[in-house]
């Protein structure tokens, strides 16, 4: 555990109530670590703190370990009394700190660009879209005509509705080729039109 600083095994600690994946991506971007679940278990294990989750809740009764302490009291339970010195103070911006425009890859798989500090991310094609053509209005989604979530060119990216997005998934119509992604498309506007019209002779 010594090759993990003060900084890091507090960020656990203050951070632990987190879903253990979401801890370890934020550990991750934080502080640029390459650790992962098994890992901060074990990192859990030896500072003695738990998350209280039961279930991605906490348990019944879950009492907060800072509870009743003050800073300096806790820290010092926990043997790092000093760490006041090597904590970030307020307005500072860590070394390692993203810049504006930085990239970074989601859970999903999708790129995300960091737009605003201190460290807010948004999907990358959604930002690059509606900068050049608005808010995406509600009901429809952006899909990537080349199949591929990597390649955010403004090109590559298709409104739809989210009908016709159910459409292409439930007619198997998704292909790793942007021209029979186009027709699949004008197939799938074509399908939601004759719904609508059936559903409107139905009312």
């Amino acid at each position: 555990m010594n090759r993990y600083s003060d900084e890091e095994l507090e960020f656990i600690q203050v951070n632990v109530k987190n879903p253990e994946k979401v801890l370890v991506q934020m550990f991750n971007e934080t502080f640029e670590q390459k650790i992962n679940v098994g890992i901060l278990g074990n990192l859990k294990s030896k500072l003695g703190v738990k998350s209280g989750l039961t279930g991605g809740r906490f348990e019944k009764g879950h009492v907060p370990a800072t509870k009743g302490l003050k800073w300096d009291e806790f820290m010092s339970k926990k043997g790092q009394a000093n760490s006041r010195k090597t904590t970030f103070k307020k307005g500072n911006v860590p070394a390692n700190a993203r810049p504006l425009g930085s990239e970074r890859m989601d859970l999903n798989g999708y790129l995300m660009i960091k737009v605003a500090e201190p460290n807010k991310f948004v999907l990358k094609h959604k930002w690059l879209w509606e900068q050049h053509f608005g808010v995406i209005p509600s009901g429809y989604i952006l899909t990537f005509l080349d199949g591929n979530p990597l390649n955010c060119e403004l090109s590559n990216l298709k409104l739809i509705s989210k009908s016709q997005n159910l459409i292409l998934n439930r007619k198997k119509l998704r292909f790793k080729n942007s021209e029979l992604n186009q027709s699949a498309i004008e197939v799938a506007r074509v399908i939601e039109s004759c719904n609508r019209r059936r559903n409107e002779k139905r009312t």
